[in-house]
């Protein structure tokens, strides 16, 4: 890092390549990932403006792939990216903040960061004004979109007392109202006035990168075959399958669903045959980038489904992949995916169904994630019991493998759960098309 932040120059033709091909569209392979990560953070210590450009491209990419790319604290990321890039160009942030497509915390993080220019004697005041002025009378963001919280907070960075009126109006339309408490407007017009009062007591609102430390991200070593794919290949991966849903393929919380059903089931089901399940997208591609890109995605759903099975068959719990958030509908996908898994084989399932603890345990948790039909698709669960099932999803898998191969489990003296009623005539809620009568119904019954 240190070496190319020394000779920015040298890596920053290929760095925005990756950032230029990305911003087009094109999802970056893991080398040119890691390029991109650690180039661009180079080029941030070595304050190379060409790459300003291809940086603010990327930030109009959908807000799951900037997170992606760039952390989750993407308004701290992206703020000290635009100090240590910027390259005069004010107009050009002023665009892709005014973009109501673009990942709110981003716009807040280029907000913050044109008023830290500005502090710094980077940026012409008068039009970055103009950009918080025409943000305020243009409004491109919801009322409850943190960006607000990055102009409020560069109003009170530069001091801009005779604006304390705007943001107070603002509120009262109703800006921030579940995230801006009484006392928090208070300290923040207080803040405001000592601001104009001495600027120099002020901490400017981040500073720009100036160490690899100041990178949070580090890269995991890649893995072979025969590994299961580490933490960045699975991220990657799902950045590929998710970016593809629209084209009909899995996500990788519905696959890996499926994958640790086959994985804890009675038979082997060979790769072909779930790979051909979660890449339904039409085309040799399958909706890929290309066919580098679908030769990755296989071997690592091939890989992490062959690490799940190796894991459970050892008595090691798999860490269910399921996005996070507080969705009453949290896991409904990953349920749906290992019903699926189950429906992929249900003469092998079949003997559970006599056994009708073990069914309690096993596969009636899976029904209950999944949306209640007779509420419209909303959950029949309480928030603490969705959690709760979410939290035994790893020994449930643990214990379905226990089962087959013969073994106890204290999950099997648990307390049966009951299932909510789906019709027996009524579509399978593992999405196979069947009914649930000849799905997982036969297994559930």
């Amino acid at each position: 890092m240190h070496a190319a932040a020394a000779n920015p120059a040298d890596v920053a033709p290929a760095v925005i390549a990756a950032a230029t091909a990305m911003a087009a569209g094109r999802l970056p392979l893991p080398p040119e990932e890691r390029l991109l990560r650690f180039g661009l953070h180079a080029l941030a210590m070595g304050r190379e403006p060409s790459a300003c450009p291809a940086f603010l491209a990327l930030l109009r990419r959908p807000v799951l792939e900037v997170e992606w790319l760039f952390g989750e604290d993407l308004e701290r990321a992206v703020s000290r990216l635009l100090l240590s890039l910027f390259d005069g160009d004010v107009d050009a942030v002023s665009a892709v903040v005014a973009d109501a497509e673009v990942a709110e915390d981003a716009s807040s993080g280029l907000i913050l960061g044109l008023a830290g220019l500005v502090r710094a004697g980077r940026a012409d005041r008068a039009k970055v004004l103009e950009v918080l002025d025409r943000f305020d009378r243009e409004a491109p963001v919801a009322a409850d979109s943190v960006a607000w919280i990055g102009w409020q907070e560069a109003v009170l960075h530069l001091g801009l007392v005779d604006w304390i009126d705007r943001v107070q109006r603002g509120w009262a339309a109703g800006r921030l109202s579940d995230d801006f408490r009484d006392v928090d407007r208070q300290d923040w017009i207080e803040r405001t006035r000592k601001a104009a009062e001495n600027p120099d007591e002020v901490a400017t609102p981040l500073a720009p990168i100036d160490d690899p430390q100041d990178v949070e991200w580090s890269a995991d070593r890649p893995t072979g075959p025969g590994e299961a794919p580490s933490g960045d290949e699975l991220a990657w991966l799902d950045a590929a399958l998710l970016r593809t849903v629209p084209a009909k393929n899995l996500c990788l919380e519905e696959a890996d669903g499926l994958l640790t059903a086959l994985a804890a089931g009675p038979v082997r089901v060979p790769a072909s045959e779930y790979i051909a399940e979660i890449l339904l997208a039409e085309g040799e591609t399958a909706a890929l980038d290309s066919a580098e890109h679908k030769a990755l995605v296989v071997d690592l759903l091939t890989r992490h489904h062959d690490a799940t099975e190796r894991n459970l068959a050892s008595g090691k719990a798999p860490r269910p992949w399921i996005y996070g958030g507080v969705s009453d509908l949290r896991g409904v996908l990953w349920a749906r995916g290992y019903l699926h898994g189950i429906a992929l084989r249900p003469a092998e399932w079949e003997p559970l169904k006599h056994e009708r603890q073990r069914t309690s345990a096993l596969i009636a948790p899976m029904i209950m994630l999944m949306p209640d039909s007779r509420q419209g698709g909303a959950s029949a669960l309480t928030p603490d019991r969705r959690a709760t099932l979410l939290g035994a999803l790893p020994e449930i898998a643990l214990a379905t493998k226990a089962h087959w191969q013969g073994r106890w489990h204290p999950l099997f003296n648990a307390a049966a759960q009951r299932a909510p009623k789906v019709g027996r005539n009524d579509p399978c809620p593992c999405g196979s098309g069947k009914k649930y009568k000849r799905c997982c119904g036969a297994v559930a019954a």
